[in-house]
């Protein structure tokens, strides 16, 4: 089976936007979601990336990169429904890796985040 072609959406306002969100201080988000935030930025950044690429470049442990990326993508597991924002496709030559991709949600999502970040901050009243 071939894998779905995943058109990329790496830009360098979102490589800024993540690097930017690794500066934020701990208590200006909650935990979660901050790292939901962080692993969903790092894979639009890096389409194909894997689980242990996010977890280096996001400095995570590998069980929080993988429950966080479960998460993402369409079933979290246990009977839960997971944000469909992610795509994992196993990777042809290797068949325990799973490489990840931004699926239309995610991409929307994505354009977003960029277009707001591209009209910058809201005018200071």
């Amino acid at each position: 089976m071939n894998a779905p072609m995943h058109q990329a959406a790496s830009t360098p306002a979102l490589a800024v936007l993540a690097d930017q969100l690794a500066l934020i201080a701990v208590q200006d988000l909650p935990q979660p979601r901050f790292e939901l935030l962080r692993v969903f930025l790092q894979v639009a950044a890096q389409p194909g990336a894997t689980q242990a690429d996010i977890s280096t470049a996001c400095d995570l442990p590998r069980s929080t990169a993988h429950r966080l990326l479960r998460t993402l993508c369409a079933h979290a597991g246990q009977r839960r429904r997971g944000l469909d924002l992610l795509d994992a496709i196993r990777d042809p030559r290797h068949r325990h890796v799973h490489r990840f991709y931004l699926t239309p949600r995610g991409r929307a999502l994505c354009e977003r985040l960029t277009a707001a970040d591209a009209a910058g901050p809201p005018p200071a009243s």
